[in-house]
């Protein structure tokens, strides 16, 4: 043999991979399994938070419905109490100032001035500087 095939047939052995392919695949599956591993965590996560994010709606929107329904009762009750004991035309003018209040402890504090008014007049003078 000459020296330049002996030469090359040394160099083409060191250039052959020391390991089996089937390690390389073994190595490969092991990689892809892990890859869908990663991702069906990624996936159940996202699930969670989603449900997590609906379920703190939920309970959010619940609490607010609640809220604004003790806010609305609150008005009514009050503009009740108005027609009964000034009449018509106080609650009439009382309406819309009460009606614009979203504060149920505002609300609460006219519930106060309406009890302790002595007259229409005074109640509506008081409303006015909300």
């Amino acid at each position: 043999m000459s020296w330049i095939l002996l030469h090359w047939r040394k160099s083409a052995v060191t250039m052959l991979p020391t390991k089996s392919v089937t390690t390389h695949i073994q190595e490969i599956n092991d990689l892809t399994e892990i890859r869908t591993m990663l991702a069906q965590t990624v996936s159940k996560m996202t699930e969670k938070w989603v449900l997590l994010g609906r379920t703190e709606g939920k309970i959010e929107g619940k609490v607010e419905g609640k809220i604004e329904g003790k806010i609305e009762g609150e008005r009514i009750l009050l503009l009740r109490l108005i027609l009964h004991l000034f009449g018509e035309e106080v609650a009439f003018q009382a309406q819309p100032i009460i009606d614009s209040i979203s504060s149920l402890a505002t609300l609460e504090i006219i519930g106060n001035w309406v009890v302790d008014a002595t007259n229409g007049d005074d109640l509506l003078e008081k409303l006015r500087t909300i």
